[in-house]
């Protein structure tokens, strides 16, 4: 979750309780009986069977080889007592500051706009390029949402992000963007990122994202994330 364990519990937020993890995973699955929020029992319970499943010698605690490399930054933030794991109290205290910190108007489930969650250093899922804020994502947003990110990470103004620029959470992104393997990320590699990203979202192709197309866990191109067009 965005709060220490949080990283591991929602998408960017719900890595662990919501899907998108070290490993993957399906979307906004916190939400059991599928209304539309999410309470804290759900994200709690969520959190649970996500952890239960990775915690491989049932020790009641995930370690760095469970965790997997991806996984790495999540187990640093979300170890409060540094003893290199994480147990069952850092996961749902995680887990509860999360929730706190997505609830923007207190009523004690996450709704609407607290449903889309940020990912590691802030990035935004694909809502955060909705400009208008019509609930719609179309690919001219998603380009300048796009954009607007690059150039901010383009510390030296040379049009192309680097591993130093784009930082420790950023290289597999750089990896899959660096199609010419140059060692960086061009704009025209990271507006064919975009391209493809949104093209595999857009399930009904109608040409914009909406409802579930909008959950960064969606999957496209045969269960493979399109994450780097939006980073």
């Amino acid at each position: 979750m965005v709060l220490g364990f949080a990283a591991l519990t929602t998408v960017g937020g719900a890595a662990l309780a919501h899907g998108h993890g070290a490993h993957g995973g399906r979307g906004w699955n916190a939400d059991a009986n599928q209304d539309g929020k999410v309470t804290l029992d759900e994200s709690l319970a969520a959190a649970k069977t996500r952890f239960d499943k990775r915690d491989a010698n049932k020790d009641g605690a995930l370690s760095k080889d469970e965790v997997g490399p991806r996984g790495q930054w999540m187990l640093a933030k979300a170890d409060t007592n540094k003893d290199g794991k994480v147990s069952t109290a850092e996961r749902d205290a995680g887990v509860r500051a999360f929730f706190t910190a997505k609830d923007a108007n207190k009523d004690g489930v996450l709704s609407g706009d607290e449903l889309h969650h940020r990912g590691p250093k802030g990035a935004k899922g694909p809502m955060g390029a909705d400009a208008n804020k019509d609930g719609k994502v179309t690919l001219d947003e998603s380009l300048a949402a796009a954009k607007a990110r690059f150039d901010k990470r383009d510390t030296n103004k040379d049009g192309a992000l680097t591993k130093d620029e784009i930082g420790p959470h950023g290289q597999r992104m750089l990896e899959k963007a660096d199609t010419n393997k140059d060692g960086k990320v061009s704009t025209t590699e990271r507006d064919a990122g975009v391209r493809a990203f949104f093209t595999a979202k857009d399930t009904n192709k109608d040409g914009v994202l909406s409802g579930d197309e909008l959950h960064w866990g969606h999957r496209g191109h045969g269960g493979k994330k399109g994450g780097s067009g939006q980073h």
